[in-house]
Order: C-alpha cells, then structure tokens, then sequence
C-alpha cells in the first residue's frame, strides 16, 4: 500500500463516495426497526469482528500512539454517525447526502483554525455558495426556520470533518490497520453506551434490520475505514473530502431507485449550489482526473 499511486488513491475514495451514497438509503430501511445509536453500534461491532477475522495479530497489537490517535478519531467518527443516522430518521437520502458532503467545504476552516493552514479567496467563495445552498435546500420558510433533521445532518458533517483532518494530521507515522482499529473499537463502544443509555431495543428488532445492518456495516463502514486511511496517505484531506462527497450524488440516485424519493425543486437548487460550491473548490488537474474516474465509471 506504501507504492498506491496518485489515480489508485482516487479510485479507492471514488468506490468509497458510492458504498457511502449506498448507505444512506439502507440506512433509513435499518431505522424502520431499531434506534439511530442501536443501528450503529451493531454496524461498528460487525465492522470490528470483520477486521478481527481479516488480521487477528493485528488486531491485539496495537500500540499506545495508536490507542490515542484512534480513539480520537473514532469519537468524531461515532458522533458523526449517530447524529446523521438521527437526522436521516427525517430526512431524505439524497438531501442528507447532499448537507454531508459540505464536510469538504468544513475541513479546510478546521484545518486553518488548528494547523494555521491559509484559507484562500476561492475557498471564502464557496464557503460562502455552501452556505446559501444549505439555506435554500433546508428553510422552508422564516417562521418554520431551518428542518430539524437537517441540522442533526450538519452537525455530522463537522464531526466527519474534524475526522477527515485528523487522518492527516496524526495518523502519518503510524500504522493504518491499528490505528484504524482502535478507531472501530472507540466508537462500537460509544455507540453501544448511547444505545444503552437512550434506546430500548430487542432481539427481534435487530432481526428486522439485520440486512441494512449487515450491508451498510460491510460497504459503508469497514471497507471505507480502512481504504480511507491508505489513501489519504497519497492524497490530502480536502482532496480526500472532494472525491468523497460524491457520496451525495450516489446518495440521490439510490434513494430514487430504492425509496423513489424525488427532491423538491427547492431542494434541488439547494443541492445545486452546494455542488457548485465543491466544484469551485477543484484545480484544473483534479477536474480532469474527475472527470476521467467518471467515465470509466470506476
């Protein structure tokens, strides 16, 4: 994995964007049946057990550097699920991914505010165009104000962007299998303690929703993780965020397929604008490299 090259990297968060994009939909199938903590901690404990099975020397060698770097990943992690897995309670698919993917336009503010990194005059810009385009999808009017659901989906995507920053920022000299690790286990644990705390669910709900469990714990989750963590070992964390907030192109489209959801004319120009605004964020070259990932349809 140290040899990836430039376009593997690419390719690897361009299959992640539609396992992702996938999980929105199956998601709101698993919430029919069990709580947004309870659907959760079964995905994390899974995605633990499979990653136990694929190296289980690994798995029970992880260092104290590495206990740290992903336990703090794995507590932005776990609240970035559980808040959008309680926004997706009420909100749509597509919409939902369309919110999480401004998590690209929030990791180059954290990355300024924490590292000191230079926000530029086009970064300004889209923030700016991000921002109108969440008013217009989520305000339904002045009174009403902004949907609850899509606020717990926002909060998500500054959690999933503080833990986009800090794959980059901590996990450089360590190892990506424990560090991922340790990160599944941090938030199976976190999960299964809000489940606990907040949510009563029994066996037979967790046989309703084992299927959406099972795929979303699977192709949203474990794979993901641990791609995620080699790629961005080539790739930078805006750019990681780039590729990876394709989700919520994926997201509308199987949503329409599975749930035949259709967004409001509303809604579409909100998500419009937001999309612009993560295009503004691209250099030519990366433009480009899109551009060719998308037709082969990687």
């Amino acid at each position: 994995m140290s040899s990836m090259k430039p376009w593997q990297a690419y390719s690897i968060l361009f299959l992640i964007a539609m396992c992702w994009g996938l999980g929105f939909p199956l998601t709101k199938e698993g919430l029919v049946h069990v709580g947004p903590a309870s659907f959760m901690f079964s995905r994390f404990l899974i995605a633990t057990l499979v990653l136990v099975a694929l190296r289980p020397k690994q798995s029970f060698s992880i260092k104290k550097s590495e206990w740290i770097v992903g336990a703090s990943l794995g507590f932005f992690l776990a609240l970035g699920f559980v808040v959008q897995t309680i926004g997706l309670e009420v909100t749509g698919s597509g919409k939902a991914g369309f919110i999480t993917s401004l998590n690209i336009l929030i990791v180059p503010i954290i990355s300024s505010f924490l590292f000191g990194r230079r926000i530029t005059v086009k970064d300004r810009i889209a923030i700016g165009l991000a921002v109108l385009g969440f008013f217009v999808m989520s305000m339904h009017s002045l009174e009403s104000g902004i949907a609850p659901g899509d606020l717990w989906i926002l909060a998500c995507a500054f959690f999933f962007a503080f833990q986009i920053v800090g794959i980059e920022e901590w996990t450089k000299n360590l190892r990506v299998f424990q560090v991922n690790m340790a990160q599944v286990i941090t938030s199976t644990l976190i999960c299964g303690l809000v489940a606990v705390l907040r949510e009563d669910t029994d066996f037979v709900a967790y046989q309703a929703a084992a299927m959406p469990i099972v795929l979303t714990a699977v192709l949203s989750l474990t794979f993901p993780l641990l791609a995620q963590m080699y790629a961005q070992r080539v790739v930078s964390a805006t750019s990681a965020a780039l590729i990876m907030s394709l989700e919520a192109v994926f997201a509308v489209l199987f949503g329409w397929w599975l749930h035949l959801e259709i967004l409001s004319e509303r809604e579409f120009l909100g998500c419009f604008i937001i999309l612009m605004a993560t295009v503004l964020l691209l250099s030519p070259t990366k433009i480009l490299m899109l551009h060719r990932l998308l037709r082969k349809k990687i």
